[in-house]
């Protein structure tokens, strides 16, 4: 196994069981071998999972009007998933009253130690 891949099996790990923004601390992590190549240089950041993308298929960028912009995007220059890596500033679904709300600042500083990594 890959040095790279270890570190990035851990990472996911972490993620997984972080605790650290009360509100979100039930919602789970968005960072496995879905998100891409863990071989690329090119990573595309995005704010935060949305409730009907990747919240619901573990997959950033994938399954609502912004994966569909965003596939579009990748096709128009030429990329494929497996060429890339996709994640988020806030690893988790932020929420209130059951809609995407914008990460706030210190939930983002909560997930930067995951960014600095990859």
């Amino acid at each position: 196994m890959s040095n790279r891949k270890t570190i990035f099996e851990q990472l996911s790990k972490n993620a997984s069981q972080c605790k650290l923004c009360p509100e979100m601390s039930d919602l789970p992590a968005i960072l496995s071998s879905k998100n891409g190549s863990i071989h690329t240089d090119l990573i595309f950041v995005a704010e935060a999972p949305g409730r009907f993308g990747a919240s619901r298929t573990g997959i950033p960028f994938h399954g609502d009007r912004s994966g569909d912009n965003f596939e579009l995007l990748l096709n128009h220059v030429g990329l494929k998933r497996e060429d890339i890596f996709v994640t988020n500033a806030v690893l988790c679904n932020p929420l209130k009253n059951g809609n995407n709300r914008r990460p706030t600042a210190k939930e983002i500083g909560n997930c930067t130690s995951f960014l600095k990594v990859l």
